[in-house]
């Protein structure tokens, strides 16, 4: 986003901003979000070092679900071929298996928090929940 801003772009934005009758509410709601960007982005270095440091591997992309749950997606060499996989984080936790589709680490991820032992007890116990 800022690669598409100028500077002077940004401090004209910030100088009208104070001649409008709800500054006040708008800098505190850009504040917020500045202070929950940060946070996230601080919680997706600590999951990619995670598995850099692991894996000894770069993490192509962090996708946080929500507070418990995030997902690593990589490309690996698998059998000669680069692949797109993804490793379920949950709790900060890395876990020990690897997907080849989103949606099955974020499944897996899930059956963790649930406490779920497998993949398909985990299906089971979401379609039960439903």
């Amino acid at each position: 986003m800022l690669k598409e801003l100028e500077f002077e772009e940004i401090q004209t934005f910030f100088n009208e901003l104070d001649t409008k009758q709800n500054s006040k509410f708008i800098k505190a709601r850009l504040y917020g979000m500045a202070l929950n960007e940060q946070e996230k982005q601080s919680k997706e270095n600590s999951i990619r070092e995670l598995y850099e440091t692991r894996n000894k591997k770069y993490a192509d992309e962090i996708i946080i679900i929500d507070s418990n749950l995030s997902v690593i997606k990589a490309t690996e060499k698998w059998n000669n071929e680069q692949r797109i996989v993804f490793y379920p984080v949950v709790n900060e936790k890395l876990l020990n298996c690897v997907f080849e589709k989103l949606y099955d680490a974020i499944i897996y991820g899930i059956a963790c928090q649930l406490g779920c032992e497998d993949y398909f007890s985990a299906i089971s116990k979401l379609i039960d929940r439903t």
